[in-house]
C-alpha cells in the first residue's frame, strides 16, 4: 500500500468524521469520559489494594503462653514458632518486663495495682508474618504447639477493610463496564451512520474495482481516529488531575503519592490509549462486518 492510498484513506476517514460531526463529538466525549473514569478507578484500586497489603503486613500475631511455663519451655516454644513457614521474625516480651511496664503506666493507680496478687501477666511472643497470605497457615501451626493459652490477631480489621474494597471494586467495575459498553455502542453507531450515508460511494468504489478490505479500511481508520483523539483527551485530563491532586497531597503529606510502585503515570497513559483504540477498533469491525457486508452484496 503506497503513500497516496494511505493519504486517501486518512482523508476519507477525517471527512467522514466532519460529515457526522454530532455523532463524532458524542463518540469523542464518550471515549474521553469512559477512559478517564477507568483510569481513576485503576488509581484508586491500586492504592486501596496497596494499603490493604501494607496494613496486613504490619499486623502481628500475639501469642500468649501459659503463666506456669518455665523459661526453658519458653525458649522451646520460641524455636518452634521461629521455624514455622511464613514467619518473618519473632520477639519475646517476658511476663516480668510486661508487668513492670504496666505498673509504670498505672503509677497513678498504685493502690489498685497493689491489690493484685503477684504477676497476672503471661509471657508474650509477637510473631511478624512475611505476608498476610501466610496468616491461616501460621495460625494452624500455632494451634498445635503446647503451652499456648491464647492467640490474638487483628484480622477482623483487615477483613472489614477488604470487604469495603471488594464492594468498591464491584461497583467501580460495573460503572466502567457500562461506560465502555456505551463507548462501543456509540462508536459502532457512528460507523453505521457513516456507512449508510456513503452507500452509493461504496457501490461505485466496488464497481471500479476496489477490494472489500480497501473499503473496510476507510471505516476502520475512522474508528482509530475517534479512539485516538478520545484517548488523548482522556490522557490530558488524567495528567492534569494527577498533577493537581499530587501537588495538593504533597503540601499536606510530604511523602504521599497518587501512584503506587506498581503503577506510574506513563504506564497508565499507555494503557488508556491502548484500551481506547481496542474498544473503537472492535466497534468498527462489528459495524463493518455486519452492515457493510450487506451493502456490498446488494
Amino acid at each position: 500500500m503506497n503513500f497516496r492510498v494511505i493519504y486517501f484513506l486518512i482523508d476519507e476517514a477525517i471527512n467522514s468524521i466532519k460529515q457526522n460531526s454530532v455523532m463524532s463529538f458524542l463518540s469523542f466525549l464518550t471515549v474521553t469520559i469512559s477512559l478517564s473514569v477507568l483510569a481513576m478507578f485503576l488509581i484508586v484500586f491500586m492504592n486501596l489494594n496497596s494499603m490493604i497489603k501494607s496494613i496486613g503486613d504490619d499486623l502481628n500475631i500475639s501469642v500468649y503462653l501459659n503463666r506456669n511455663i518455665s523459661e526453658d519451655r519458653v525458649s522451646q516454644v520460641r524455636d518452634q514458632i521461629k521455624f514455622i513457614r511464613g514467619v518473618k521474625s519473632i520477639s519475646i516480651i517476658p511476663r516480668d518486663a510486661a508487668w513492670a511496664d504496666l505498673k509504670n503506666k498505672l503509677q497513678y493507680q498504685r493502690d489498685i495495682v497493689e491489690l493484685i496478687p503477684g504477676n497476672p501477666l503471661p509471657d508474650l511472643i509477637i510473631v511478624k508474618l512475611k505476608s498476610i497470605e501466610n496468616t491461616n497457615s501460621v495460625l494452624k501451626e500455632l494451634s498445635f504447639i503446647k503451652d499456648i493459652d491464647d492467640i490474638r490477631y487483628g484480622k477482623s480489621v483487615v477483613n472489614k477493610f477488604r470487604s469495603g474494597v471488594k464492594l468498591f471494586n464491584f461497583v467501580g467495575g460495573v460503572i466502567v463496564l457500562l461506560l465502555l459498553s456505551a463507548t462501543f455502542i456509540i462508536v459502532a453507531s457512528t460507523i453505521n451512520i457513516t456507512i449508510i450515508a456513503k452507500e452509493k460511494e461504496i457501490k461505485i468504489m466496488k464497481l471500479v474495482g476496489a477490494t472489500n478490505s480497501f473499503i473496510k479500511s476507510v471505516f476502520v481508520l475512522e474508528a482509530m481516529v475517534l479512539g485516538l483523539v478520545g484517548s488523548i483527551l482522556a490522557v490530558v485530563l488524567i495528567n492534569a488531575g494527577y498533577f493537581i491532586i499530587n501537588s495538593k497531597m504533597q503540601q499536606v503529606y510530604h511523602f504521599a503519592y497518587v501512584f503506587t510502585k506498581h503503577m506510574n503515570i506513563i504506564s497508565l497513559n499507555m494503557f488508556v490509549i491502548v484500551i481506547g483504540l481496542v474498544i473503537c477498533l472492535s466497534a468498527s469491525f462489528f459495524s463493518v462486518n455486519s452492515l457493510l457486508k450487506s451493502i456490498i452484496k446488494k
